[in-house]
Parts: C-alpha cells; sequence; structure tokens
C-alpha cells in the first residue's frame, strides 16, 4: 500500500513535467519553422531574391538579343561604306 503511493506520488510529480517538455518542444518546433519560413522568402538566398534574379536575367537576355540585331545592322552599314556587299546571312 505504501508502495502504491509513493508510485502514485511520482507518477503526479512527472506527468506535468512530460506536458511541459512536450509544450516546449511543440513551441520550439514551430518557432524553428516560423524562422526557416520567414529566412525562406526574405533572406539573402530567398525566393523573392531568386524571383528578381530571374526577371533581371530575362532583361539581360533581351537586351542581349537587341544589342546582337543592332551590331548586325551596324556591320551592314560598314560594310556599305567600305564598298562591300553586306554578308546576307545573319548571325544568329
Amino acid at each position: 500500500m505504501k508502495e502504491d503511493l509513493e508510485e502514485l506520488f511520482t507518477q503526479e510529480e512527472e506527468k506535468p513535467l512530460k506536458k511541459f517538455l512536450k509544450k516546449g518542444w511543440i513551441i520550439g518546433f514551430v518557432l524553428a519553422l516560423g524562422i526557416y519560413v520567414y529566412f525562406l522568402f526574405y533572406g539573402d538566398n530567398s525566393i523573392m531574391v531568386y524571383s528578381k534574379l530571374v526577371k533581371e536575367k530575362r532583361q539581360i537576355e533581351n537586351q542581349v538579343l537587341s544589342l546582337q540585331n543592332e551590331n548586325v545592322e551596324l556591320q551592314k552599314v560598314i560594310f556599305e561604306l567600305r564598298g562591300l556587299e553586306p554578308n546576307l546571312e545573319e548571325k544568329k
């Protein structure tokens, strides 16, 4: 009987501690997940930065194509000024 009472008291003491630890782990996990999501969207290597770089890459590629076309036209003008026939096959 005495052992049963001791066992009952020790079980009651462990339960609040276990509940606290479970809550602590859950709270810690939620905080860590929140921090991870924050850095995923707003950090140095975030989705926002990635999308900005993709947009910038497209703009630069368009600018390169535009400059290549302009270069072809200027080369034709140079050939005409020198008295040579322009190359009919444009560089692509």
